[in-house]
């Protein structure tokens, strides 16, 4: 009996180690109510200001406003730049502070829309290199004011010569 349920278990625990998560839309599958992250990454800078940057893919309800919470890791951020998948800049006033930015958007961001986001200037504690992890909310029309959680965006960067 012991050895069925942890033979139960083992396998449980590999199938949802295997089983991805709705952050990363598996083989471009299309999710069409919940805004998720399509990609991230990161590229240094010859003065050794980094660019880190992601996508977020809006779905299910518009977006008013997305907050991105920081790293402990990061000093310092320059500059948020928020486009749309074309290059298209998105109109927004944009409040970053030690440790988060906010963003709110002029118009809510449609569903279907991709928000490409540029953090510039990303100045590290350290120069070695790190995995960042970026807490993201937001605003959505017809919810209430409060943010709601929509994933975290994972970095990965290394040593700075």
């Amino acid at each position: 009996m012991i050895d069925n349920l942890m033979k139960t278990a083992v396998l449980t625990a590999m199938l949802m180690a295997t089983t991805p998560t709705v952050g990363f839309a598996a083989n471009n599958e299309k999710i069409s109510n919940v805004t998720y992250i399509e990609h991230s990454g990161a590229h240094p800078s010859a003065e050794k200001f980094g660019l880190h940057h992601f996508e977020l893919n809006v779905q299910g309800r518009n977006l008013k406003e997305l907050s991105v919470a920081f790293p402990k890791r990061v000093r310092k951020i320059r500059e948020i730049e928020v486009t749309d998948r074309e290059g298209r800049k998105i109109e927004s006033t944009t409040s970053i502070s030690d440790r988060e930015a906010k963003i709110v958007f002029a118009q809510p961001v449609s569903t279907g829309t991709i928000l490409s986001v540029k953090l510039k200037g990303v100045k590290p504690r350290s120069r070695f290199g790190h995995v960042w992890l970026y807490r993201l909310s937001g605003q959505m029309v017809g919810l209430n004011p409060e943010n709601i959680p929509l994933g975290t965006v994972r970095i990965q960067t290394h040593a700075l010569d």
